[in-house]
């Protein structure tokens, strides 16, 4: 190769990396950054949310700590009408306390109006993936869980991105029709 193209060469995979990250904004929302930039998100909600996550918790002794407020951020936007569907990780073989807690937050969202499916038994459903108005997503390591919120260090990101919103809704339609059960939402 030649030294001129050598030289060329990142300059030209540079600009072409740097008009490619233009058309969507991507932000890191590491460890406690994390809360804020979901809540945030979940409250100011107008159309759908969507949800697929490994581990959710609600704490009854502690009602406004974090995980809690996501969950009831949830709900709050499924009774203004925004369409929430949430996919929740279930296991058959495996972390059966996991399972429990999942279950019981499903249940607790179901009642509040928002459409849970759960994963099939024989799936280990690991994603943290939140779409929100078919324009932000938010993907990466964190569980809506105290550890994950509070204590551990996780890495997330939001992006700001319809065609990636778009990918990553037909990413959860997918795995919704697999879900293995469906809770609907309570009629008021």
């Amino acid at each position: 190769m030649s030294k001129t193209r050598k030289l060329f060469l990142p300059l030209i995979i540079f600009f072409a990396l740097s008009s490619f990250a233009s058309a969507e904004e991507i932000k890191p929302i590491c460890d406690r950054e994390y809360f804020p930039a979901v809540h945030s998100l979940l409250k100011g909600a107008k159309k759908s949310i969507y949800l697929i996550i490994s581990q959710f918790r609600y704490y009854e002794k502690y009602p406004e700590s974090s995980a809690n407020l996501l969950c009831k951020d949830l709900i709050r936007a499924a009774k203004r009408g925004v369409k929430v569907k949430v996919i929740i990780e279930q296991s058959s073989s495996h972390a059966l306390d996991n399972s429990k807690a999942n279950r019981e937050v499903g249940y607790r969202l179901a009642q509040g109006g928002v459409t849970v499916y759960f994963d099939p038994l024989e799936t280990n459903t690991h994603c943290k993936l939140l779409v929100v108005d078919k324009r932000y997503v938010v993907i990466g390591s964190t569980n809506w869980s105290y550890y994950a919120l509070e204590k551990n260090y996780e890495s997330s990101v939001l992006i700001d991105s319809v065609s990636t919103a778009n990918y990553f809704t037909k990413y959860f339609e997918k795995l919704r029709r697999k879900s293995s059960m469906k809770l609907s939402p309570k009629k008021r």
